[in-house]
């Protein structure tokens, strides 16, 4: 083991073991703003920090769409789609058919009323050419009126048995369900109105008789029923409300549809644009009538806009603007109207349209005690970061 008593050479670079060194001058100055570009470099994150904090605080955004009043166009009858004569985006008139419906059992209920109605109506001629007597037992046949009757019958009992096992397969709905039965108890009703019609113009009978007048009461009956299932299979063929367009079609051929089931989206002719916002909830605070915004389209076109409803709802913000929001996901709902008169030359509208929507910071009270905790936060939360990284 050896032991040196040698000093540690000094810190001063211009002595070397005691001697002092006569360097010479820098022949080249360093700028000083390269000194400066280091620094901004190394500083920017803190510098992009309270910048970003600064302007979120003067201005809040939120994601929004273009959106146009809509009418949704319902089935008024009950049945499958058989035809559908539009498609997505086509262009309608008021009263142009969007679709058609059947329905076997209205269709199959209306031939039979009108072949008993042609067959007593024949009996009613009978009667008044004999002289008010009834008619012979042959001269009404219902054998072809009561076969059908039949065979709709067993065709119905069959589809309720096919339904009620996709049913319990989970691959039918109870509504469903439900309206095969309707249509079975409405064939069996028939078959013993056919019976019951059958016994009574059949039936001789006595010289006092009032068969005449029970035939023409129920030939007024079927007339009046009959009128009411051609206004239901007039029913079946849906038709467009107002002009416009078809934003959405919901159905394609063969849907089981019930009454009031949605057919299509219909956005009408001259319909009026708004906006629907998604302000942040941290910024619910905004969602107020007449809280006054500008909106900024794609294209960097700027319109003035006010809230003009609150539907009092937080919904999924739509995935197309959900980056404007950064993790949150909801946003408060609003819905605003344009301030500024509509020109005649600025640029059509187009529905679903995205757009952001910048409100004006509330400097008032309550604006002003959020704005101070928000800053306070955040400068104890830079203080702590310093603190533990030194």
């Amino acid at each position: 083991m050896k032991v040196r008593f040698v000093k540690p050479e000094a810190g001063d670079p211009d002595r070397d073991r005691g001697v002092r060194v006569p360097y010479a001058p820098g022949k080249r100055n360093q700028a000083r703003w390269r000194w400066y570009l280091i620094l901004l470099v190394v500083g920017s994150p803190f510098l992009f920090f309270v910048a970003n904090f600064l302007y979120a605080s003067v201005l809040i955004q939120a994601p929004g769409f273009v959106a146009q009043e809509q009418l949704t166009v319902r089935a008024s009858s009950q049945g499958y789609v058989d035809e559908v004569y539009v498609k997505a985006f086509d262009q309608v008139r008021q009263g142009d058919p969007v679709a058609r419906l059947a329905n076997e059992a209205l269709s199959t209920h209306a031939d039979q009323l009108r072949a008993e109605l042609k067959q007593l109506q024949g009996v009613a001629h009978t009667a008044d050419s004999q002289g008010g007597g009834a008619a012979p037992l042959d001269s009404v046949d219902f054998t072809n009126e009561l076969e059908l009757a039949r065979q709709q019958k067993e065709r119905l009992a069959q589809r309720v048995q096919q339904i009620q096992q996709l049913a319990s397969d989970g691959a039918a709905t109870e509504g469903e369900l439900n309206a095969a039965r309707g249509q079975y108890d409405q064939a069996s009703s028939k078959l013993e109105e056919l019976y019951r019609t059958m016994a009574m113009t059949t039936r001789p009978p006595p010289r006092n008789s009032s068969s005449g007048l029970a035939v023409q009461t129920r030939i007024l009956a079927i007339q009046t029923e009959l009128a009411s299932l051609d206004s239901q299979l007039e029913a079946m063929l849906v038709r467009a409300p107002k002009g416009g367009r078809i934003v959405d079609l919901s159905v394609v051929k063969g849907d089981q549809l019930a009454i009031g089931s949605k057919v299509a989206m219909l956005a009408p002719e001259g319909g009026e644009m708004h906006i629907d916002a998604y302000i942040p909830p941290k910024n619910g605070i905004y969602a107020a009538p007449g809280m006054r915004a500008t909106v900024v389209f794609p294209d960097g076109t700027r319109r003035s806009a006010v809230v003009s409803d609150v539907p009092q709802v937080a919904t999924e913000v739509p995935k197309a603007q959900s980056a404007l929001l950064g993790e949150a996901e909801m946003g408060v709902l609003v819905r605003m109207q344009f301030a500024d008169a509509r020109d005649t030359g600025q640029r059509p509208l187009t529905d679903g349209l995205p757009v952001k929507v910048e409100f004006e910071h509330r400097w008032n009270s309550r604006g002003s005690q959020q704005f101070a905790t928000q800053l306070q936060r955040t400068w104890d939360g830079l203080r702590s970061t310093l603190s533990r990284r030194t």
